[in-house]
């Protein structure tokens, strides 16, 4: 009969993709992965791994138990957490989120996580949402807050909340009283833009376009810190989320250009695969949802106006 640590190390081979990479997860050795698989193998008449080439993959019959694996593992978690004392529980948290929200609403959302009963081992990646989006489909990650525009096929997705951005530049770039522009102005300076792996990258893209704006430089910044800078420096004209320009027009090291149309709103959602949908993960996107604002850095403590559709 199969065991538990043998369905875990088949489940975790096939998301990490190597036996190594497994044991590191699974935080046991290269070797005891490969023993608990080559022993759930021996169970079967036929092949769970294709070992005949550099690395070994799952065989038709394999990707067969490994849904099962998947299944079997979820009923045990679900049972754990319905009868098992809380305060005894430790939960594993493999989390994905971008720069914006780190630099917005985390560190709040981690403290509440903390601050909520449930004992957990938080795990954080930094990255753009198409990423982040690729690693939930592999099982590198449990869950991820990423923009709604980058495509979430195969994945349980739900709601979170918006972000809205906006043009910014070197205040000595701008008349004195400046009247709504039109978004061709854009075009006659070098534009800071992040590229199409990020979700409000893909959209204002896609607005450019709509409104003819063809810049004649751009600079691709995954960074929005750099792209912030790089706009202070008055080296191009940044789109950069409203919270994290606001403190530099407060300084005014910024102003917001004011153009004649308005921009699109991006739509964060919480991702995670169908399979991984238990419990403790659905109270913690409830909890992701009660905290999410992507107007306010996190180092304000007044809550900001709301930004509804």
């Amino acid at each position: 009969m199969a065991s538990m640590k043998q369905l875990e190390a088949l489940v975790a081979f096939a998301e990490a993709g190597t036996f190594e990479a497994a044991g590191a997860r699974l935080g046991i050795s290269q070797s005891a992965v490969s023993r608990h698989v080559l022993e759930l193998e021996a169970q079967f008449a036929d092949a769970l791994l294709d070992r005949q080439h550099r690395s070994a993959r799952l065989t038709l019959r394999g990707r067969e138990v490994l849904r099962l694996a998947h299944q079997t593992l979820r009923q045990r978690d679900a049972l754990v957490e319905r009868i098992a004392d809380p305060s005894q529980t430790i939960h594993q948290l493999r989390l994905g989120v971008t720069e914006l929200t780190a630099m917005t609403w985390l560190p709040r959302f981690v403290h509440e996580l903390r601050a909520a009963g449930t004992r957990t081992t938080l795990s954080l990646e930094v990255a753009n949402s198409v990423q982040l989006r690729a690693c939930v489909a592999s099982g590198k990650l449990d869950l991820a807050f990423i923009a709604e525009n980058v495509g979430c096929a195969g994945l349980a997705r739900q709601s979170l909340g918006l972000t809205r951005t906006g043009w910014y530049c070197q205040p000595q770039l701008l008349p004195r009283k400046q009247q709504p522009l039109s978004p061709q102005f854009l075009a006659r300076h070098t534009l800071l833009l992040q590229d199409d792996q990020s979700g409000t990258g893909r959209l204002i893209a896609q607005w450019l376009t709509e409104h003819g704006v063809v810049p004649g430089q751009v600079i691709e910044c995954d960074s929005l810190a750099a792209a912030s800078g790089i706009a202070v420096s008055g080296l191009g004209l940044a789109n950069l989320p409203t919270a994290v320009s606001r403190g530099l027009v407060r300084a005014g090291l910024l102003r917001e250009i004011m153009l004649e149309a308005a921009l699109p709103v991006a739509t964060y959602i919480a991702v995670h695969r169908n399979e991984a949908g238990t419990p403790f993960l659905q109270s913690v996107v409830a909890l992701a949802r009660q905290h999410c604002d992507f107007e306010r850095p996190f180092q304000e403590t007044a809550p900001a106006a709301p930004l509804t559709c």
